[in-house]
């Protein structure tokens, strides 16, 4: 049926990453307004703890356009926020009276002409953290079980797009992790290299500036001597000032 067709492009879409979430949410939402030859799909997520949810993308059939960024609250629409945290799907067919839905009539039922809902709450855990909202314009839709199970599935589409951003999310930043530590290490045993390096330099250079010395202070020396003296010791100064900074 195009039902099982289109679970299966909807379970065939992939993420890699909280980035790529957006273009799996607007493919979803966009195929299930296909299927279910209805205007409107959103998919909505809870934010601000659990206190009201954002619309994360919106698709009209009539535009082919999406959009984004409607945010509702749970003390102006309490009922309609208890019914998703305890009904498997909303599948209100006349939206305006419905119990769980008719608080959204004069503020946006009625200004988009919306007449039927059939909502599908998104679990994660065992918890609701979302819902996908499928909407009828201008005419009265009585929803079908087969329309609420595909509702449903879309619903758990979405939830395993979430985890599967996430743990790519999460597995990504474990591998930055896991190489950060890996340099850290290299420059530590670098450190160590180095130290040891200048330590047995600077031992060299002492035993140069030693010998300099004391060819200066040998009264018999002479002033072209002296003057090659020196230069050695000027020159083992800064290879000494060298080693310290290294």
């Amino acid at each position: 049926s195009h039902y099982e067709s289109a679970r299966l492009r909807l379970a065939r879409l992939r993420v890699d990453g909280g980035a790529s979430l957006r273009p799996a949410f607007q493919e979803s939402t966009r195929l299930a307004a296909g299927t279910l030859g209805i205007e409107r799909v959103s998919l909505w997520l809870f934010i601000e703890g659990r206190s009201a949810i954002r619309c994360f993308d919106l698709y009209e059939t009539g535009r082919n356009e999406h959009s984004e960024g409607s945010v509702l609250y749970r003390h102006d629409y309490p009922v309609y926020f208890e019914a998703l945290e305890t009904q498997r799907v909303i599948a209100a067919d006349d939206a305006r009276t419905h119990e769980a839905t008719r608080d959204f009539r004069a503020g946006y039922l009625e200004p988009l002409d919306i007449r039927s809902m059939l909502d599908a709450p998104i679990y994660q855990g065992g918890e609701v953290v979302g819902v996908v909202c499928h909407e009828t314009v201008g005419h009265v839709r009585h929803w079908s079980p087969e329309d609420a199970a595909f509702a449903g599935s879309v619903a758990d589409t979405v939830a395993l797009q979430v985890e599967a951003a996430a743990r790519k999310d999460a597995e990504t930043a474990l591998q930055a992790h896991q190489e950060y530590v890996a340099e850290l290490r290299k420059m530590e045993a670098l450190g160590r290299l180095a130290a040891g390096v200048a330590h047995d330099f600077r031992n060299i250079l002492s035993v140069v500036l030693g010998h300099a010395r004391l060819i200066e202070s040998e009264q018999s020396s002479s002033p072209r001597v002296l003057e090659q003296a020196a230069r050695i010791v000027a020159a083992a100064d800064r290879g000494v000032e060298l080693t310290r900074e290294l």
